[in-house]
């Protein structure tokens, strides 16, 4: 129970922190802006939901289910490439509505996964061998990888949240008047100095005198 629910939630985290970065942008400037490399969001989309939707077969098949169709898959960057052709008429929604479908499809797997399941060997996606538990753990990490690069380009985009813009501004401010803090104890620190080397000159030109 506590694995299903760490891997549900860090699922849901990484798809709400995908969903933010793409948030408020209009369909046209998700199919053609180039957002991660020459990717635009709608082809990050799709990538993300084949790839789910290949791990996600993968741990069918290794809890007893048929062997997925084409995998393993020998030329992940053949296999992206040919996926990212065939999605590059898809519209935003398309695309958006299909990663949301696997989304959903990995979290409800999930739900019903025994711990002994969670701890199943075989066969990956792309060949390797491992347990369950970690194969789902990579699909997260891949959905937040990209979720990660999505706001990236968010930044790129929209520049920083205000918040965080009169953060940064807060922060210059007190580092301009620390500097202006520093600049004037160092020249009264000089004046003060050096009106006490004088204080004391004067007081020994005085003894002399007197003896």
């Amino acid at each position: 129970m506590e694995d299903r629910n760490r891997l549900r939630t860090a699922l849901r985290a990484a798809y709400e922190r995908f969903l933010a970065a793409v948030d408020g942008f209009e369909p046209v400037v998700l199919e053609t802006d180039p957002a991660v490399g020459s990717w635009s969001a709608r082809d990050v989309a799709g990538h993300l939901a084949d790839w789910t939707g290949e791990t996600l077969d993968a741990v069918e098949h290794i809890l007893g289910g048929p062997r997925p169709r084409g995998q393993p898959i020998s030329h992940a960057q053949s296999y992206n490439a040919m996926r990212a052709a065939v999605r590059g008429i898809d519209p935003w929604p398309a695309a958006a509505a299909d990663l949301a479908a696997a989304v959903e499809r990995a979290q409800a797997l999930i739900e019903r996964l025994e711990p002994e399941q969670l701890r199943a060997i075989g066969p990956y996606p792309r060949g390797e061998i491992g347990s369950v538990e970690r194969l789902l753990e990579g699909l997260i990490a891949h959905v937040d990888e990209h979720a990660a690069a999505l706001a990236d380009w968010r930044l790129r985009q929209l520049g920083p949240p205000p918040e965080r813009q009169r953060g940064r501004e807060r922060e210059r401010a007190a580092r301009e008047a620390a500097a202006r803090r520093g600049k004037a104890w160092r020249t009264g620190s000089r004046s003060r100095g050096s009106g006490t080397s004088r204080g004391r000159g004067s007081g020994r030109s005085g003894s002399a005198n007197r003896s």
